[in-house]
C-alpha cells in the first residue's frame, strides 16, 4: 500500500466541501506524519487506513467523517503522553472549523478519533466500523493471528460479520 499523499488530501478536501485552500492543513499534517522518529504512526499508516476504509466505505453512515478521522487520528503522537487522541481530535476540530464544517460534523469526527482509545463501547455503527478497521489494520500490520483478544472480538464481532457479508470480504 502506498503512503497517503497530497493528491489524496486534496481529493478528500474536495469531498469534504471544505472552505479555503487544502494546502495549509496538508502541510501541517505532512509535517506531523513525517517526523523522523515516527516508525508507525506516519503517512504509510494513513495510506493503509485509507485503503481499508475504501474497501468498506459503502457501509458507513458518514464516510466523509470516517475519512476525516483516518486523516487526523494519529496526527499528534508523543510516546511520553497519554492524551494523543484528545490532542489529535482538537487539531482536527480547529482545521475542520477553519474549513467551515459545522459543529455536529466536527463533534462526530472528534468522537470517532477518541474511539481509537478503546475506553468505551461504540455508540454508533460508524464508531463500530471505524474501531473494527483500526483493529483489523493493526492486526495485519503486526502479523497478528486470527485469534484476536476477547475484548476485540466482543466489541467488533457484529461489525466484522456485517462487513464480510456486505463487502464480500472475510476477516
Amino acid at each position: 500500500m502506498a503512503a497517503a499523499n497530497e493528491n489524496q488530501w486534496r481529493e478528500f478536501w474536495q469531498r469534504l466541501g471544505a472552505d479555503g485552500s487544502p494546502l495549509p492543513p496538508w502541510q501541517r499534517l505532512h509535517t506531523a506524519y513525517t517526523e523522523s522518529w515516527r516508525a508507525y504512526h506516519n503517512l504509510d499508516h494513513i495510506g493503509h487506513c485509507l485503503a481499508e476504509l475504501a474497501a468498506v466505505r459503502q457501509l458507513a453512515d458518514d464516510p466523509i467523517a470516517l475519512e476525516a478521522a483516518v486523516w487526523f487520528h494519529d496526527v499528534i503522537y508523543d510516546t511520553r503522553r497519554k492524551d494523543n487522541e484528545e490532542r489529535s481530535a482538537g487539531l482536527a476540530d480547529v482545521i475542520l472549523q477553519d474549513a467551515g464544517k459545522p459543529n455536529n460534523f466536527r463533534g462526530y469526527v472528534h468522537t470517532l478519533i477518541l474511539a481509537t482509545k478503546h475506553e468505551s463501547q461504540p455508540t454508533s455503527s460508524d464508531t463500530r466500523l471505524w474501531r473494527t478497521l483500526i483493529y483489523l489494520f493493526s492486526a495485519k500490520v503486526q502479523n497478528a493471528t486470527p485469534n484476536l483478544s476477547s475484548k476485540f472480538a466482543a466489541n467488533t464481532r457484529g461489525c466484522r460479520t456485517q462487513i464480510s457479508r456486505r463487502a464480500g470480504r472475510r476477516f
